[in-house]
C-alpha cells in the first residue's frame, strides 16, 4: 500500500495524456462499491489487512477517519492537534499501531488501533510528508522534504533511532520491502530515488527515474518498486527491479499521478491521477494499463487490502474516499509445498555430509529432516530457512558415525542437495521428489578399481520385496532379490554380487522405494553417486563433457543402457564452446549397457545431447587430472527448460564452481542468473550463448561464499553445475544438473 503524500505540488494544468486502454492481460472488472464521506481534504490512506481498518489522514481537519472496511462506514474519528496537517498514514498491522506524519506540527502521532487513541508524538524533521512501516523489523521511516532527511521510528520505544540525511533531494514518498529490508525514497529535487540498507541505514544506491517523482509502492513478491512521475513531460510510472537496481519500464498513466498502491496477490498496481479524477490499473506482469476507473474529485493516494481485494483511494476534492472492489475475495491459495528423498548419507569415518537448502521464495520456509538408520530406527530436526536464501546443515553434527536414508518436508517450495565428501573427493544428488516402484541405472562397474553400491530406502510402514536386476554388455541379465525392513535403509555392496563387471541396473519393489547408486574409485576413493530414473526415454542433455580440466587431461564417458528387448540405435551430437558440432550414431544392443569413451572422437569443452529411435537411459562420467583421479557423473535432462534451479555453490577454498549452459537451439539466447546467499542477498548476471554452443561461467569471478542460483534461459536449455575441489594434493569434482522449472 502507499503511505504518503505531499504537499501540493505545483504543475503544468492539462497535460496531454495518451492512455492504454487494450491488453490482452485478462482481468476482472474493476467496480466502485462505495463512495465514503471522511474529514477535510483527505490525502494519505493505509490498510490494517488484519483487522480491515481504513486509516485516512483528513489535512484540514487535522483528524483521521477510521473506515469499517466490512460496512465502508466510518467507525471513529482521531482528533490530532490543531494545525498540524496530517498528511501521511501508515500502520503495522503486527503491533495494530498506526503513525501519521504531520506535515505542519513536524512530529508523527502514534495511534492505538485498539482503542483509537494517541499513545505518542514523536519529533521529526521539517515538513513531513511519507511514512512507511517495515512490519518485520518494527521501524518507521519519515520523509522530512524541506530537512532533506528521513527519520527512522523505533516502533518498541517510539524513539528516533536515526537520521539518514539525503541533502538537497527533497524526499517525499517512502516505501519498505521487509522482505530484502530496503527502503525507498521518492526525491522530487533531484528527480530519483534514494535505495536505503535498513540494516545499515545507509544508502546503498540512487537511482535516477522520471520527472518530479512523489509516488512510491513496492511489491516484495517480485520486488519490483513503482514510482509515479509527475512533472512536465512526464505523467508515467516508473517501474524498477529491485534486484538490480535499474529501471526497466516506464508506463504512462493519467494526468498528475501522485498516489500509487500495490496488490501483491494479484500483482496490480493503482495509480491515482490527481489532474484526471481516474485510478490507472496497471498488470505487474506485462507493464501495461489494463483498466482506468474514475473516482472523486481531485485523487490523492491509494490503499490495498490484498485480503479482500478492495482499493481504497482518497479524494480530497469532494471530502471522500472511493472503494474499488478489485475481484470478488478469495481464499489465499496454500502454499506450494516440497519433500524430497536422499536414499544415501553417511557420517562414519571417512565421510562427511552437508544438505544444501535453497529457498527461492519471499517467505521463511519450514523445513524438517526425517533420518531413517541403517538398520532401522528415525531421527527428526526442524529448521527456518529465510527468503530467498540458501541454508547448509553438516550432517555429521546432528548424526555422529551412522549410516542413513533423509526425507526433507519443507512448507514453501525448496530446493534441495546432499553432498558427501571423502578424502579429497565428493558427489552431490539432488533430491528426489517421490518413492518409485522402478529404478533405473545406465553406469555400474565392479572390474578394478572401481567399488559399486546400491543405497535403497524403504520409507514405508511395511517391508518391500525388492527385485535388482543387473544388465551386462554381453546382454546377459544377473538377478537379486531381497527384502526391505519398513522405514529402513539398505547397502548393497554390488562388487560381493557380481565381481569383475560392467553393467547397468533395473531395481523394481512392490512398494514405492528411493534408490541411488554410489562408485568409488581406488586408490584414492575417487567418488560419484547419482539417484537413478524411473523411465527410460527418447532424448537426454548434458551441458558437461571435456577433455581437459587447467591443463590436465579429462576422459568423458556416456554409458546408455538399453532395457528393452529389441536393438537401440542412438544419435550422439556434441557442441562445443566455440561452435563446433558433431553428430554421429551407434547401436545398443537389446538389455545391454553400452560405454563410449568421447575423448578420440571429440576434444575441447562441449555439451552433449543424445536421442534414439527408442527408450533408454544415458548417463555421463568424467575422470581427470593425475593419479588418483578425480571424478564427477550425472544421469541427463530428459527435457530442456527456461528455469533451472541449483541449490548448492560455493566458491571459497577448496572449491572453484562452474556454470555451464548448453544451448542446442539454432539461435543464440539470453541467460540471467540469480544468485541466492545464505544472508538473503540476491546478486544477478545477465549473459548469452551463442547458437548450438556451450557456456562457462565461472562463479568465482562473480561472488564469494557459498550461494544458489536460479538460471533462467530465453529459449529451452540445461543448466549444469561443476564445483571443483583442490584438497590434499588432488583435485576431486562435484556435478549436478539443475533442478527444472517452478
Amino acid at each position: 500500500m502507499c503511505r504518503s503524500l505531499l504537499y501540493r505540488i505545483p504543475v503544468i494544468a492539462a497535460l496531454l495524456l495518451t492512455m492504454l486502454l487494450g491488453s490482452s492481460v485478462p482481468l476482472r472488472a474493476q467496480t466502485t462499491v462505495a463512495t465514503v464521506p471522511v474529514g477535510t481534504n483527505p490525502r494519505g490512506v493505509a490498510v490494517n489487512t488484519t483487522t480491515n481498518q481504513v486509516y485516512v489522514a483528513n489535512v484540514a481537519s487535522d483528524s483521521v477517519s477510521v473506515i469499517d472496511g466490512a460496512s465502508n462506514t466510518v467507525t471513529a474519528t482521531v482528533t490530532l492537534t490543531p494545525t498540524i496537517a496530517p498528511i501521511a498514514v501508515a500502520v503495522n498491522p503486527t503491533t495494530n499501531r498506526v503513525y501519521v506524519a504531520n506535515g505542519l506540527g513536524n512530529n508523527v502521532s502514534v495511534i492505538d488501533g485498539a482503542s483509537n487513541t494517541i499513545s505518542a508524538t514523536i519529533a521529526v524533521g521539517a515538513k513531513p510528508t511519507g511514512v512507511a512501516v517495515n512490519s518485520t523489523t518494527n521501524r518507521i521511516y519519515v520523509t522530512n522534504r524541506e530537512t532533506g532527511s528521513v527519520s527512522v521510528i523505533d516502533g518498541a520505544s517510539n524513539t528516533i533511532s536515526a537520521t539518514i540525511p539525503i541533502s538537497g533531494a527533497g524526499p517525499l514518498d517512502v516505501a519498505v520491502n521487509p522482505t530484502t529490508n530496503r527502503v525507498y525514497v521518492a526525491n522530487s529535487g533531484t528527480n530519483d530515488v534514494a535505495v536505503i540498507d535498513g540494516a545499515s541505514n545507509a544508502i546503498a544506491v540512487s537511482i535516477p527515474i522520471g520527472n518530479l517523482p512523489v509516488g512510491v509502492a513496492v511489491n516484495p513478491t517480485t520486488n519490483r518498486i513503482y514510482v509515479t512521475n509527475t512533472g512536465p513531460g512526464a505523467n508515467n510510472v516508473s517501474v524498477i527491479d529491485g534486484a538490480t537496481n535499474t529501471v526497466i519500464a516506464t508506463i504512462p498513466v493519467g494526468a498528475n499521478p501522485l498516489g500509487v498502491a500495490v496488490n501483491s496477490t494479484t500483482n496490480r498496481v493503482y495509480v491515482a491521477n490527481q489532474g484526471s479524477n481516474n485510478v490507472s490499473v496497471i498488470d505487474g506482469a506485462s507493464n501495461v494499463v489494463v483498466a482506468t476507473v474514475a473516482v472523486g474529485t481531485t485523487p490523492q493516494d491509494a490503499a490495498v487490502n490484498p485480503t479482500t481485494n478492495r482499493v481504497y483511494v482518497t479524494n480530497s476534492g469532494d471530502n471522500s474516499v472511493t472503494v474499488i472492489q478489485d475481484s470478488p475475495a478469495a481464499p489465499p491459495p496454500a502454499p506450494v509445498t516440497s519433500t524430497w528423498f536422499f536414499a544415501e548419507g553417511s557420517t562414519q569415518p571417512p565421510f562427511d555430509t552437508w544438505f544444501l537448502i535453497e529457498n527461492p521464495t519471499g517467505q521463511a520456509a519450514n523445513v524438517t529432516f526425517t533420518f531413517f538408520l541403517q538398520p532401522s530406527g528415525t531421527i527428526s530436526r526442524g529448521l527456518v530457512v529465510g527468503p530467498h536464501s540458501r541454508f547448509s546443515l553438516f550432517a555429521n553434527e546432528v548424526l555422529p558415525n551412522v549410516a542413513f536414508s533423509t526425507r526433507i518436508d519443507a512448507d514453501r517450495r525448496v530446493f534441495a542437495e546432499r553432498a558427501m565428501y571423502v578424502n579429497y573427493d565428493g558427489d552431490v544428488v539432488k533430491g528426489i521428489p517421490a518413492p518409485n516402484k522402478l529404478w533405473l541405472f545406465a553406469e555400474g562397474a565392479t572390474v578394478q578399481p572401481f567399488h559399486t553400491w546400491l543405497l535403497l530406502q524403504n520409507p514405508n510402514t511395511v517391508p518391500a520385496a525388492t527385485t535388482i536386476t543387473y544388465l551386462l554388455e554381453s546382454g546377459q541379465t544377473v538377478s537379486q532379490a531381497l527384502t526391505l525392513p519398513a522405514a529402513s535403509r539398505t547397502s548393497i555392496f554390488v562388487n560381493q554380487v557380481l565381481p569383475n563387471a560392467a553393467f547397468s541396473s533395473r531395481v523394481e519393489s512392490d512398494q514405492p522405494i528411493i534408490a541411488e547408486r554410489a562408485m568409488y574409485r581406488f586408490p584414492g576413493n575417487a567418488a560419484t553417486a547419482k539417484a537413478g530414473v524411473n523411465a527410460p526415454a527418447t532424448s537426454w542433455y548434458f551441458a558437461e563433457g571435456r577433455t581437459s580440466f587447467q591443463g590436465l587431461n579429462a576422459d568423458t564417458f556416456l554409458l546408455i543402457q538399453n532395457p528393452n528387448t529389441t536393438q537401440a540405435t542412438a544419435t550422439i551430437s556434441l557442441f562445443a564452446t566455440d561452435g563446433r558440432m558433431l553428430t554421429f550414431p551407434v547401436a545398443v544392443l537389446p538389455t545391454s549397457r553400452l560405454t563410449i569413451d568421447l575423448d578420440p572422437i571429440f576434444g575441447g569443452s562441449y555439451g552433449i545431447r543424445v536421442t534414439s529411435d527408442i527408450p533408454t537411459i544415458v548417463e555421463r562420467s568424467v575422470f581427470f587430472g593425475n593419479e588418483p583421479l578425480g571424478a564427477y557423473s550425472t544421469t541427463g535432462a530428459t527435457d530442456l527448460n527456461t528455469l533451472w534451479h541449483l541449490a548448492e555453490g560455493e566458491t571459497r577454498a577448496p572449491f572453484d564452481e562452474l556454470i555451464t549452459i548448453l544451448n542446442p537451439n539454432g539461435q543464440m539466447i539470453g541467460v540471467h542468473i540469480g544468485f541466492d546467499l545464505e544472508n538473503g542477498q540476491t546478486i544477478g548476471r545477465d549473459f548469452t550463448v551463442p547458437a548450438n554452443s556451450k557456456l562457462e561461467i565461472p562463479v568465482d569471478t562473480i561472488l564469494a561464499g557459498a550461494n544458489s542460483a536460479n538460471v533462467t534461459t530465453s529459449l529451452p536449455s540445461v543448466v549444469e553445475r561443476i564445483m571443483f575441489i583442490f584438497k590434499l594434493g588432488s583435485i576431486g569434482a562435484t556435478d549436478a544438473i539443475g533442478f527444472p522449472g517452478s
